[in-house]
């Protein structure tokens, strides 16, 4: 079985580990196609090299490079063509770029070989349109992939299962995983036990991820916590404007993204760990990786959304609000609780 992977998130040797798996498993060739680099929450991410000699890495060039949705990755064909690969699984949404190209190239080189492609999508964009600057590509690329639908898509948010059924012969939810070698407990002998809190935060510095709920949040709690933002967006100038307006900006201290592997390090500095999402006309929160990389780091956390499938299966062991209600966030200092607005 020769599998041929692409997968721009893959520049990080720590994104590689179920890849890795597979590569060891009896009869399996594995083959890694990834971009020279990578941009993540405003970091540039150069490609790592890989250690496992039994996972071959292939560094392609990319057209319209950094962003997801219409990155093209050059040579590809010639790939295809040396490999001659049983499968394709392309870590790329229906309406990417990559989705049609991969298609194309299937047909055209390897027609019997199996495709696959994954989606989070949980929004009908069809309906409300997307996001994207030119945008009448990505519809094209989305019709094309539903006017002949690949052999597997893999469903990251549950809520996306129906709409994506057009899309794929079989569509399998499977949600997104965590490395629980990479992302471990705090050593129980250097647990903090004073009282106050750091409070962390990490992904885009966005109106959608809620961060200015938080921040106003936070100043309603008092005392001397510490709010911890990691990450980059567009709201950093807003929100240190408004730090200092509400009296926290001594307390409240935005970092620059970090590296994967260094996530549970800094996941580990954090007492509570909150994802504030707020539903705007194209985003709903997917699944929330963070609270579940959280979680097995040992970290109390408070989620937003519980309709998405990965609040709904915390419920019990992570507190979650509703809303965008500051009052109600501000619950968040007896997180062992589930609180409702």
């Amino acid at each position: 079985m020769r599998l041929l992977i692409v997968d721009h998130m893959a520049v990080e040797s720590s994104r590689r580990t179920v890849y890795r798996m597979l590569a060891h498993k009896d009869g399996w060739d594995v083959h890694l196609v990834v971009p020279p680099e990578w941009s993540g929450a405003g970091r540039i991410v150069r490609c790592e090299d890989e250690e496992d000699s039994t996972l071959h890495l292939h560094v392609l060039p990319v057209v319209f490079g950094h962003r997801a949705h219409r990155v093209i990755y050059r040579h590809l064909a010639q790939l295809l063509r040396q490999l001659q690969p049983d499968f394709l699984y392309v870590n790329a949404e229906p309406e990417n770029y990559a989705a049609i190209g991969a298609l194309a190239l299937r047909a055209m080189i390897v027609p019997r070989a199996g495709l696959s492609l994954v989606s989070w999508r949980n929004i009908d964009h069809r309906k409300i349109g997307y996001p994207y600057r030119l945008s009448f590509i990505n519809r094209f690329c989305d019709r094309t992939i539903r006017r002949y639908p690949v052999d597997i898509l893999f469903c990251r948010a549950k809520e996306g299962e129906s709409l994506l059924a057009p899309y794929a012969l079989k569509v399998l939810f499977r949600p997104d995983a965590v490395d629980c070698a990479l992302f471990t407990p705090v050593l129980k002998g250097s647990m903090r036990t004073e009282r106050n809190l750091t409070i962390g935060f990490v992904g885009r510095i966005t109106e959608s991820k809620g961060v200015k709920v938080l921040l106003h949040a936070f100043a309603a709690l008092g005392g001397h916590h510490q709010l911890v933002l990691v990450g980059r967006g567009d709201l950093e100038i807003e929100l240190k404007q408004t730090a200092e307006r509400l009296g926290v900006e001594d307390r409240t201290v935005i970092l620059p993204p970090v590296l994967h592997s260094e996530m549970p390090e800094v996941m580990r500095s954090f007492d509570i760990l909150v994802l504030p999402s707020l539903e705007t006309l194209y985003w709903r929160e997917q699944f929330g990786r963070v609270l579940i990389e959280g979680m097995a780091c040992g970290i109390p956390v408070v989620a937003s959304h519980p309709q998405t499938w990965v609040a709904q299966s915390l419920l019990k062991l992570a507190a979650y609000v509703t809303g965008d209600e500051v009052s109600t966030l501000s619950l968040m200092h007896t997180p062992a609780k589930t609180a409702k607005s």
